[in-house]
């Protein structure tokens, strides 16, 4: 009887054989699954970082193609055949810089111009005139669209606009005198002489219903030294609708608001027109004509004859 009773009270909890596999199955289960996201997620990272440094490689390639066409453009490459200066005109006449660049490599399949072997690297370049410029008229500004191509199939595209005016500003009057940066200090003299075959006109010539200051001044001095003077000479040869406008400091070009800036201005322009062979220390012979206007800089006194574009006078 009591060995009977044992055996039963033995076999009490005989349902519920194999718990302790199940919850370990379940237990592993879930690790296995957080250890495959974990494993995902960092291959994932892992070839985001291989793409992102892929394309980072097309992009400085695009970029330096950029660099080589402003290189190009600022006249500090040689061309190939010699003496094929790169202006505007040649540059957007020869779309793909080939006077100037040599395509050496291929990279995806496409030939480049290499930058780098291992990874490989390369751009190609397509210059184009936006607005159509008929020859052999200058084009007043080039489309810049340089591609660089990278390991991994990488590709990166880049433009630029680029103009060939030097610099852009509107200007306050035809005629300017800036006087000491203490804005009352007068300049020296002024005088527009007496002779009839001279005119002052600050109408512009491409639309007469404009009108700038015919002369502007930076101090009250300047400004009623100068209204005496046209009144007093001859007045009939000063056209406009403000003949005399006086301009405080801060509504000055940058260049004209202190001795300083001006300085470091005319160094920049004297920089630029020596990369252009444009620089000169006595009057060119030349000075540019209406339909193709140049920049000159003369270091130095200048006799002024007809020309077009832009003109600085350091004497």
């Amino acid at each position: 009887m009591n060995q009977k009773l044992f055996r039963k009270e033995n076999n009490q909890r005989s349902n519920e054989r194999g718990a302790a596999l199940i919850t370990s199955l379940l237990v592993s289960t879930l690790l296995l699954i957080v250890g495959g996201a974990l494993i995902l997620t960092t291959n994932i990272a892992q070839g985001l970082a291989i793409d992102s440094t892929a394309e980072l490689q097309a992009y400085y390639a695009s970029e330096a193609g950029v660099n080589a066409t402003l290189n190009i453009l600022r006249g500090n490459v040689a061309s190939n055949p010699a003496g094929t200066n790169a202006t505007f005109r040649n540059v957007a006449d020869n779309r793909t810089l080939t006077n100037w660049v040599t395509y050496d490599a291929t990279v995806h399949g496409v030939n480049v111009v290499g930058v780098n072997s291992s990874p490989e690297m390369g751009f190609t370049v397509d210059v184009t005139d936006p607005d159509a410029t008929p020859s052999p008229k200058q084009p007043t500004r080039l489309l810049i669209h340089a591609t660089g191509y990278g390991p991994k199939g990488s590709k990166k595209q880049m433009e630029v606009m680029v103009s060939r005016y030097i610099f852009d500003f509107s200007p306050n009057s035809v005629i300017l005198m800036v006087g000491a940066d203490d804005g009352t200090t007068p300049v020296s003299s002024f005088a527009i002489g007496e002779s009839e075959a001279k005119q002052y006109s600050g109408y512009d010539q491409a639309d007469p219903t404009t009108s700038l200051p015919v002369f502007g001044v930076t101090s009250g001095l300047d400004n009623t030294t100068t209204t005496t003077v046209i009144n007093n000479s001859k007045p009939d040869t000063v056209s406009g609708v403000d003949k005399v406008s006086q301009f405080t400091n801060n509504q000055l070009p940058y260049f004209l608001q202190s001795a300083d800036n001006a300085r470091a201005f005319l160094n920049v322009m004297q920089e630029r027109a020596q990369t252009t062979n444009r620089y000169f220390t006595s009057s060119p012979a030349e000075m540019g004509t209406e339909s193709d206007p140049k920049f000159t800089f003369v270091n130095g006194n200048a006799t002024l004859v007809q020309g077009a574009g832009l003109l600085v006078v350091t004497g």
